[in-house]
């Protein structure tokens, strides 16, 4: 129950920085999407007004309007990090794996239909990401040294 507080807590504190309102609503965790343990990422998409929670072994994606929650994306590893292009509609989301470091991903997830368009590997256990409008590039930022491409 602390964990489920913990998540809504930080999603919609998120929320209430970015458009400098307090907390309205309170979102029930877990649900027939399953839990989100452990969230660690959000990012939210001010175009089409949905937050994407970054938690264990996936991405909960969230209305900002009606608070619904509206799907799950099983990425396979727990997400350590989101970034949104808006432009292309996509999320991108990394997973550090539990079985090794090495075999870590971004996963390319399509907003709008939330079903995953590619998995690429990455370095170990990827920490950030930063999406370049102007090369069209992904800059992904692990423990060990910065990977560029996507």
């Amino acid at each position: 129950m602390r964990l489920t507080r913990l998540i809504v807590g930080s999603v919609l504190l998120v929320i209430s920085f970015a458009s400098s309102q307090w907390l309205e609503i309170t979102i029930p965790l877990p649900d027939s999407l399953g839990e989100i343990a452990n969230p660690c990422a959000v990012v939210w998409d001010s175009v089409h007004n949905k937050v994407f929670v970054g938690g264990d072994s996936g991405v909960l994606v969230v209305d900002g309007v009606t608070n619904a929650r509206i799907a799950r994306v099983w990425t396979g590893g727990m997400v350590t990090a989101l970034c949104l292009n808006p432009q292309n509609d996509k999320v991108y989301s990394t997973s550090a794996r539990r079985n090794g470091d090495d075999d870590s991903t971004v996963t390319v997830i399509d907003g709008a239909t939330y079903s995953i368009l590619a998995s690429l590997p990455v370095g170990h256990y990827p920490q950030a990401l930063c999406y370049n409008p102007t090369d069209s590039l992904l800059n992904s930022l692990t423990r060990c040294q910065k990977e560029r491409g996507v």
